[in-house]
């Protein structure tokens, strides 16, 4: 046979052991060593790359204590046919050599326990096998004789005890997979090659208090009908370990990991294989119906830890964390479940992780628990993020080829909350803020109530008062009731497990909603193996309802892309949502313009909602939303054939990014083209981008999607109008100020007013500015007068004089004066009010003017010739895209982000089939059984809710 490598090591001299040692035979890295040894950055202490065969490598971990005290080194001595001994002595110098030819079963190998040794010819080649932990072995005391081949099945020793009284004797099965080393293997699995496997003829019992497992093999029942302890036509590849029973002087030693079996005496590399998961047997957890073998999980994910290991990040993980040495003594009161990497690959080793999932959660808990306890700007966190970026990079592949999705931890984003103090108040991420759990108090409907420290310290005395519905009396709450928490709640993102494997997979990463597949869920593995294809989501966006708005869009875009031959996916536009609205003028506005005439009191509009769909690997992502508000000719005046785009939204998804741009442009040069040629002919867009944190329609934009600043936002905008120009959409466009000029606008009634819109609400400032300044000017002309009038009644008083007459008369043109002065006063205050409402509103103009425009499609010559608009589309019933708030609130509380693409189509997946649901009775009866909503059904007479379909 070829040699194998031998790493020699120091050996313990026999001589300073006790009695009753265990035989140590090394093979692999010790797991327990692991944390009593402090790793050096160029000291890898995983040994070599794990492989199909069992490794020659000795550990490079230091033994516990506790092992240091029960090592046995082990001397295997060849001279000849006759001698080949195992000795428990001193090293003898002699150089590693061929195992040449194997001892024949006739060779006997010894060990003593009292510090003598059998000699060995010097001529003898000499192997030795350095010390290593030995877990779930048994303890051998004396000296290990090999029985007769016709008495010993393969790799069995029996064990005689030279005292005067002997013990019962013990049976010790040897298998390449046990933890003993590779040279050991070798020679236990060459001895007595005969097919058959014999008994062996010692009475007593080998049979050990515990269960006999086998490693990776069913589970098989040992024939006891002799007694004897062996089994029936045991081959080297199926050795049975048989447990001893233990004594007080037997020494007790953990288990070690087993490395791969190996029938062959060559060492053959073997390329990494992806392991198969063995069927669950009937005992254990009908759940989980996919099992791996401990070992082919170490060969799968050690490779991945052994990266880890080798980052010079991964020096603070390598071991536990030492609080004291450290000198951070709260850390175990922060932290509650630590973990490293040592620890790890402890657990790798002996076997404790049967799931994939196990071990990375593991790795992950590491990297959250250095996250909790440093500080974001320390070295710590820093190299923690690093480590964490490769191990996602290391793990995906690796969890893919075992049938897994990803190996990734996601969470969702925190929610941004709502504060229920001031109006538009919110609770942003990571702030602390006061919430009170509703109990079903009379008069509140919400099933939480939150509001920021501000607010909540903002509120007098000690109670805080409740109510949604004004008609009924408000509910008053203890201040002392609400409870401190801070907005940094993260949730993870659900898993689904396969009907068919048992694997667990993450549900946006499958995209799999129970709604629309409700008879569960298959993985792609078992789907194969069934030769079944997945069944097909009708939800798409191709089956929303059409109109001739969404489809003369939708024809330009597609269009444009095929010009362009840029080999993009089909573009869908749908408009999801339409209804007639009206908006009312603001209180301001009413007192000063509608009650004289000059205002109508509201003005009716028609509300859109339109969205465009991509396909993109074959799932339907939504990329852009806008919601507008169309003013028709029935519409009084300033409002008359207007059109506005009240919201308009986007996340950076659409494939050839390269295309983007032009597609938005299309889409909205699309509109403005169609409504066109309805006959509406202005066009107002409001270009303000969004604060940081907040969004528009789609919940949660990506982070590497930037927010345009309001400049370059504006440049967007005049490029598209631009285009219109030269297409002969657009007219032409200004700024609101010079619109506003060349209309000659001399009242604010003038204005257009549009619903949710920047100048209404300025209007109403401006006009509670006014109100405020005609206040003080009132109070100072009635400070005025007082004065005067006490100035005259002094004067008067003072004055001596005969004729009463004059005096009187002067008093009469002293009263005219002062009457004259107050008419004057008033008449100049009623004059310039309206005046100087717009001069206000010029000079707000005049600070914005950039960020509105004003956008004519008609000229003012062929606008007087247009007939009555009328709208070819029906209506559209759909409460969730009635105005963008419906929407946003359902995406945050189900947490439908746009973050990713990942989560992007699971989004639109789920926003369509809400779509698709939209306006069907919500009260439907589902079967218990198959999730179908059904009409005729078997309800139970027992259970409050349990119906089956007829089928």
């Amino acid at each position: 046979l070829p040699a194998r490598p031998v790493t020699s090591q120091p050996l313990i001299h026999s001589s300073s052991l006790s009695p009753g040692l265990g035989l140590r035979m090394q093979m692999g890295p010790s797991p327990n060593a692991s944390t009593s040894q402090q790793l050096q950055p160029q000291h890898s202490p995983f040994g070599p790359a794990p492989l199909s065969v069992p490794s020659s490598t000795t550990s490079q971990f230091q033994n516990t204590n506790h092992q240091a005290n029960n090592d046995c080194s082990v001397q295997v001595q060849q001279s000849g046919p006759a001698s080949g001994r195992v000795s428990s002595g001193p090293p003898v110098a002699s150089p590693a050599v061929s195992l040449g030819p194997f001892p024949s079963p006739s060779q006997q190998l010894s060990v003593t326990s009292n510090g003598g040794r059998h000699p060995s010819p010097p001529s003898s080649p000499l192997m030795t096998a350095s010390p290593a932990p030995l877990t779930n072995a048994p303890s051998i005391s004396g000296t290990l004789t090999p029985s007769p081949s016709s008495q010993m099945g393969k790799g069995k020793f029996s064990n005689h005890t030279p005292s005067a009284t002997p013990a019962p004797p013990r049976t010790m099965a040897v298998s390449s997979s046990n933890s003993y080393s590779s040279q050991m293997a070798a020679i236990t699995a060459s001895l007595s090659r005969d097919e058959d496997s014999p008994t062996n003829n010692h009475g007593a019992k080998s049979k050990g208090k515990g269960d006999i497992k086998l490693e990776n093999e069913d589970i098989k029942e040992e024939e006891e009908n002799d007694g004897r302890g062996s089994g029936k036509g045991m081959s080297v590849g199926k050795m049975k370990e048989e447990p001893m029973d233990e004594s007080k002087d037997d020494v007790k030693v953990k288990d070690e990991p087993k490395s791969p079996s190996d029938n062959d005496s060559k060492a053959d590399v073997k390329p990494t294989i992806v392991p198969e998961p063995i069927a669950g047997s009937v005992g254990l957890d009908k759940k989980k119906k996919c099992l791996f073998k401990p070992d082919d999980l170490r060969q799968a994910l050690m490779p991945t830890l052994e990266k880890l290991y080798r980052q010079d990040e991964s020096l603070p993980f390598r071991q536990p964390v030492d609080p004291q040495t450290l000198g951070i003594p709260d850390y175990f009161e922060i932290v509650r479940t630590p973990m490293d990497l040592s620890t790890v690959k402890r657990k790798l080793d002996t076997g404790q992780y049967s799931d994939p999932w196990e071990y990375v959660d593991d790795v992950w808990l590491m990297f959250d628990n250095a996250w909790l306890y440093n500080r974001k700007t320390s070295k710590v966190y820093k190299c923690c993020t690093k480590l964490s970026e490769v191990f996602e990079q290391e793990i995906d592949p690796v969890m893919q080829a075992l049938g897994y999705c990803c190996g990734r931890k996601y969470t969702f984003n925190p929610q941004v909350l709502c504060c229920f103090g001031k109006q538009l108040c919110t609770i942003a991420r990571d702030a602390k803020y006061y919430s009170y759990q509703n109990s079903g108090q009379y008069g509140i409907s919400c099933d939480r109530y939150t509001y920021c420290q501000k607010c909540f310290n903002d509120i007098p005395g000690d109670t805080v008062t409740l109510g949604d519905d004004t008609q009924t009396p408000q509910t008053v709450i203890k201040k002392e009731l609400f409870k401190e928490m801070k907005n940094d709640h993260l949730e993870l993102e659900p898993f689904i497990e396969c009907t068919d494997c048992g694997r667990k997979l993450h549900m946006i990463c499958v995209l799999h909603m129970e709604a629309i597949w409700p008879q569960g869920f298959s993985c792609e593995n078992c789907l194969k193996k069934k030769t079944m294809k997945r069944k097909e989501n009708k939800f798409n966006a191709k089956r929303l309802p059409t109109t001739k708005l969404g489809t003369y869009i939708e024809t330009r875009v597609n269009n444009f892309l095929k010009k362009k031959e840029a080999g993009a996916g089909e573009v869908a536009i749908r408009v999801v949502a339409s209804s007639d609205k009206i908006v009312e003028v603001k209180p301001g506005m009413r007192n000063k313009f509608v009650e004289n005439g000059e205002l109508p009191e509201q003005f009716p509009y028609r509300a859109k909602a339109l969205f465009a769909f991509e396909e993109i690997d074959g799932t339907d992502v939504c990329f852009f939303g806008m919601h507008v508000q169309e003013y028709g000719s029935e519409c009084p005046s300033p409002n008359t054939r207007r059109v506005y785009i009240a919201y308009l939204d986007s996340v950076h998804f659409f494939r050839p990014k390269q295309c983007r741009t032009a597609v938005y442009h299309e889409i909205l040069l699309g509109y403005l083209d169609y409504v066109k040629q309805l006959g509406y002919t202005m066009a107002h867009i409001w270009a303000c981008p969004p604060s940081e944190g907040d969004d528009y329609i789609f919940h949660c934009h990506p982070t590497e999607q930037k927010i345009p600043k309001p400049k370059r936002l504006q440049e967007w905008y005049k490029k598209m109008l631009d285009k219109g120009i030269i297409e002969r959409i657009v007219l032409d466009y200004k700024d609101i100020l010079k619109q506003a000029m060349e209309d000659k606008l001399s009242s604010a009634a003038e204005l257009p007013y549009f619903e949710g819109d920047f100048w209404p609400n300025v209007l109403e400032e401006r006009i509670k500015e006014l109100d405020q300044e005609e206040e003080e000017q009132r109070k100072q002309a009635e400070a005025a007068e007082a004065a005067a009038n006490a100035i005259y009644s002094l004067q008067e008083d003072n004055e001596v004089g005969a004729d009463g007459k004059k005096k009187g008369q002067k008093k009469k043109s002293n009263k005219s004066k002062a009457n004259s002065r107050k008419s004057s006063s008033k008449k100049s205050n009623t004059l310039t009010s309206g005046n100087n409402l717009s001069e206000k509103i010029f000079e707000t103009m005049g600070k914005h003017k950039e960020v509105f425009f004003v956008i004519r499609l008609h000229s003012a010559q062929s606008a007087a010739s247009l007939g009555p608009i009328n709208d070819p589309d029906p209506f559209i019933n759909c409460d969730l895209m009635d105005g963008r708030d419906a929407f946003l609130t359902m995406a945050r509380e189900r947490h439908y982000e746009f973050s990713s693409l990942r989560r992007a189509k699971f989004s639109s997946m789920s926003m369509l089939y809400e779509l698709h649901n939209q306006g069907q009775d919500k009260f439907v009866y589902t079967c218990n059984n198959c999730k179908a909503h059904v009409e005729t059904r078997y309800h139970c007479t027992v259970c409050d809710d349990f119906d089956l379909c007829v089928t």
